[in-house]
């Protein structure tokens, strides 16, 4: 099988079960089994809890009272069924520009960034980076809980962040003048991660790094079908004094 992106945590959650079985002359054997009911029908057998106890167990008596299904219990398990559930950590990133215009420079603008946990690892100790272009400046006391100086400042948000849910945090950044498109693209990226135990841990469809130029080429106001981004950015079109949408990689 091969493992592809879902919303849900419990996606990468699979089952197998005996369905049935015969001896040598073909006679169905399939309810002679003294500790299991073989069938074809997931959710039904006792036990079967992921990562607990009866996860792997093989010795339970499935037939005994006692037992529901997915509970933690060894001696009621119905041995003839077992999950497998794979470990995946996923993070995604979005930025917002959050402060209303019509801009101007001096102006303190606000950006909200959101960390989305898509796998079903919490996630510890998220570092991330900002990347200040020439068209913004960053004043410490306006971001206390940031670190670092333009062009790159990063925060750690410790976390957990649980599977399925969401964390957000602000920056802000002070509009100054400048020339060029880019001048004031502004993105975000997750930098590291790590789990419960503090061990560095793999995204799933991202490389976080600390690199800006090395992530999807796509600019603000692309759109693309992909639901899971490590970087993101904003930008303040000066030309036209409007909010560009939200890049989604």
């Amino acid at each position: 099988m091969k493992v592809i992106a879902c919303s849900s945590p419990n996606a990468w959650l699979n089952y197998a079960e005996v369905r049935n079985m015969e001896d040598t002359q073909g006679n169905n054997l399939s309810g002679s089994d003294i500790d299991s009911n073989p069938d074809n029908t997931n959710g039904n057998d006792d036990g079967g809890l992921a990562d607990s106890a009866n996860d792997d167990f093989v010795n339970g008596n499935g037939k005994a009272a006692g037992g529901s299904p997915l509970d933690a219990g060894t001696t009621t398990d119905e041995d003839d069924h077992d999950p497998e559930l794979i470990q995946v950590f996923d993070l995604a990133l979005r930025k917002t520009l959050t402060t209303a215009g019509p801009y101007r420079y001096g102006d303190n603008l606000t950006f909200t960034i959101e960390v989305f946990n898509q796998g079903n690892i919490a996630a510890h100790n998220v570092v991330i980076n900002d990347y200040i272009p020439a068209g913004y400046t960053f004043v410490g006391a306006l971001n206390p809980t940031w670190s670092g100086a333009a062009p790159l400042v990063t925060k750690t948000i410790a976390g957990p962040i649980a599977p399925a849910s969401s964390v957000t945090t602000t920056i802000v950044l002070t509009l100054a003048r400048g020339s060029g498109d880019a001048t004031w693209d502004n993105y975000a990226e997750v930098n590291t991660a790590t789990d419960s135990n503090g061990n560095p841990v793999v995204d799933a469809d991202s490389t976080p790094d600390n690199n800006p130029t090395n992530d999807n080429p796509v600019k603000p106001g692309d759109l693309t079908t992909t639901t899971s981004l490590v970087v993101a950015h904003q930008k303040v079109r000066m030309k036209t004094i409007m909010i560009q949408q939200l890049l989604h990689l």
